[in-house]
């Protein structure tokens, strides 16, 4: 017998090699296989009976490492469209589906109760057995430890009456206690909204017709989109299918993970890859083996093996989280999209601020626009005002960095006993190291980046690489050993805010404030429960979080992404700010949001202080599509990197040649030219943007690129879709 076997090799498709006849093989499953002088692991794609020709002899399959296939035929289909479409080995889409490499544990028969309305046992061994099984399932040497042999028969009557029931577990299973905690919840008692109600039996009607049906639910900031999720999962439940909930990041969205395990119980499970890996292949294992079946995880989850799948909600479906930035580069949303048309399955799309392309695929029919234009409870959006900072320089020509607008307003909550959230995008203390001797802005040697400040452990921090240098190094322009710190994140906001009010409780999130596990919950968790007045935090006090005693939403620095050299820059910029911005008045009073800007007549940040999505994407798609940016063309990034820029110069150049030969009519070719960061982790960067108005026309001049070898230590990259232009 012949297995061909995909393996994680870039450019290789799947290798035939052979096993014995009476070895239990079958697609999707794991086995380790030699490739050269080394070992490697890869899934069997498919079997024959004889060797392919025009081979002759190969190699023999190590060793088996499933006992079932780790992959469905689906999820095989979906790794193959994966590999095409984002131009990497199948062996590389698959091994990213599923959880890294952990040998299959030992099974056992384990007896569990069955409900059946049928008369229960009330004395003898038949009696014991049920009151043991009641705390929950148990092994069978576990439930007839102590008894006497006859207990035997008694437990194979239970069964044949039908009140047990017997299923394989893994030796020593225990359940996840993370996603178990809860029994579930019920919460069909609450009144919904006349629109989330709309939208409800929308909804249903899909569901109940089964088949695909995608929507795209555009709801404001506190609309309840999390509550139309979990009644839309109740529904596919009791269609005897399961669900998938996409969430851009599993820590920074701890309310709804609470909320979906409060709902669902034992049914959830929580995947990620920032488990254990022996809980994270256990959580895989049971997700495939049916005993959950409503999965959440970031991206990665969209992978996960549900049974029956029904529908997959992609919350927040705006966020550039979603996409893969290593190989395979997918797209989670646009994963879930192609894996809820090939099964039958329902796609939900959530957010306050959709993506230009979501929103264009909505209009076009696409999908089916839902919109939750007001808050629960009659709640309204808060008042959003542009600070105009110019107007704030003091005597000496310096810019504070809080205008008296917004430090009046937190003295008024502070005395009112609210809460505030400060927003500033940047982590670190100083976001600028200067010279004052030459003026020279340090950079980091391996990055064309600036270095940050961080004031926790006095050193400079590169963003980019994560390389750390000493906090006052000597200048390399003029060898200077004095350094002058400007610019500022959120640890500068915390020691500022801190100063002007000593007796506020302060907390900060960021990247840095939450290196311990469990400290991100923990920070909400004291903020929730009003054992601090104010969080200062980045984008993670952006989404997720629903605190009813906030009434003020400080923005430091409404612009700080508007005129990056990236086209989406004012899309971003839109969606941080009424993301942020819903933050507030979520609770009985009222919402203020102050921005402050250096560009206060900007059209963007007065769309956004009005919450007026409508008019920013009718907007942005004109200048779309003028450019012929998407959603009117279909992107690729070509990016060349080598430690010398002319060997990486020199590929994207021959790489260059070689697409413009296979351009056709609407096709357009930018560059090469150094990327916006040029050097990143020692690397000298080339970039070239594809531009085509299909996706059959970008494959076609992508094909051009097959065949060409670059020379040693020179790495090519293809990123199909790129959302990070920088």
């Amino acid at each position: 017998m012949f297995a061909n076997v995909a393996l994680p090799v870039p450019g290789l498709e799947p290798l035939t090699y052979r096993f014995p006849a009476e070895t239990p093989l079958a697609p999707g499953m794991r086995v380790l296989v030699p490739l050269g002088r080394r070992a490697v692991i890869g899934f069997v794609t498919s079997l024959s009976e004889k060797l392919p020709a025009p081979l002759r002899e190969t190699k023999a399959i190590l060793r088996v490492l499933d006992p079932e296939p780790a992959l469905t035929a689906d999820l095989l289909r979906l790794g193959r469209w994966i590999a095409d479409y984002y131009r990497c080995a199948w062996g590389e889409a698959l091994t990213a589906m599923v959880p890294a490499f952990t040998p299959a544990p030992a099974e056992e028969w384990c007896a569990r109760l069955e409900e059946t309305g049928a008369k229960l046992p009330n004395r003898g061994l038949a009696l014991t057995i049920w009151q043991r099984l009641e705390a929950g399932p148990l092994p069978r040497r576990e439930l007839l430890a102590n008894l006497p042999a006859s207990a035997s028969q008694a437990l194979s009557n239970l069964r044949r009456r039908g009140l047990i029931a017997s299923e394989r577990r893994e030796a020593g299973f225990k359940a996840d206690p993370i996603a178990v905690s809860s029994q579930g919840t019920a919460r069909e008692n609450l009144t919904l909204t006349a629109d989330q109600a709309r939208t409800e039996e929308t909804l249903s009607l899909a569901i109940a017709a089964g088949g695909h049906a995608a929507f795209l639910l555009h709801g404001v900031t506190g609309s309840g989109k999390t509550e139309v999720y979990l009644r839309a999962i109740a529904k596919v439940l009791q269609a005897g299918k399961g669900a998938i909930v996409l969430v851009p990041e599993i820590a920074q969205t701890p309310q709804t993970k609470d909320r979906i395990l409060a709902r669902f119980g034992g049914l959830a499970a929580v995947l990620h890859s920032a488990l254990p890996p022996k809980l994270r292949a256990q959580e895989w294992r049971r997700i495939r083996h049916g005993q959950a079946r409503v999965v959440l995880g970031p991206r990665s989850a969209v992978f996960a093996p549900v049974k029956n799948l029904g529908l997959i909600v992609v919350d927040e479906e705006h966020e550039p989280a979603y996409k893969q930035e290593d190989v395979p580069r997918y797209h989670a949303r646009d994963v879930a999209a192609v894996r809820c048309q090939a099964e039958k399955a329902l796609l939900l799309l959530g957010s306050a601020t959709p993506s230009v392309e979501s929103f264009a695929n909505a209009q076009r029919g696409r999908t089916r626009l839902l919109t939750l234009p007001t808050r629960v409870d009659g709640k309204t959006l808060p008042e959003v005002r542009l600070v105009d900072m110019t107007r704030e320089v003091d005597p000496v020509a310096r810019v504070p960095l809080f205008s008296q607008a917004l430090l009046t307003a937190v003295a008024e909550r502070l005395a009112n006993r609210e809460q505030c959230i400060l927003f500033l995008n940047r982590r670190g203390f100083a976001t600028i190291v200067r010279c004052p001797q030459c003026g020279h802005i340090l950079t980091c040697p391996d990055c064309s980046v600036s270095l940050v400040y961080h004031r926790w452990d006095d050193r400079l921090h590169c963003h980019s690489c994560s390389r750390m240098y000493p906090a006052r190094p000597a200048c390399p322009r003029c060898g200077s050993a004095c350094v002058r710190l400007g610019g500022s994140g959120t640890q500068r906001v915390e020691d500022e805010i801190q100063r002007l009010f000593p007796a506020a409780r302060l907390l900060r999130l960021d990247q840095d404030a939450i290196q311990r596990r469990g400290s991100l919950e923990e920070t909400l968790r004291q903020f929730g429960q009003g054992e601090a007045d104010i969080l200062v935090g980045t984008q993670m006090v952006a989404k997720g979080i629903d605190f009813p005693n906030v009434t003020l939403v400080g923005i430091i620095a409404a612009d700080t992404a508007l005129h990056l050299p990236d086209f989406r820059a004012e899309e971003r910029t839109f969606q941080l700010l009424v993301q942020v911005a819903g933050r507030a008045g979520r609770g009985g009073r009222p919402g203020l949001v102050l921005a402050q800007t250096y560009n206060p007549e900007h059209v963007v940040l007065d769309l956004a202080r009005t919450h007026d999505y409508q008019a920013f994407f009718n907007r942005e798609l004109e200048h779309r599509r003028d450019l012929e940016y998407p959603p009117f063309s279909r992107l690729a990034a070509i990016i060349c990197r080598h430690r010398q820029p002319e060997p990486a110069w020199k590929t994207a150049q021959t790489a260059a040649q070689r697409l413009e030969r296979a351009l056709s009519a609407g096709d357009a070719l930018l560059g090469p030219a150094p990327a916006v960061h040029e050097r990143i982790a020692g690397e000298s960067r080339f970039q070239i943007l594809l531009k085509s108005r299909t996706h059959t026309g970008r494959a076609k001049v992508l094909g051009a690129l097959s065949g060409l070898k670059p020379p040693g230590g020179v790495r090519l990259t293809v990123d199909v879709d790129p959302l990070n232009m920088l």
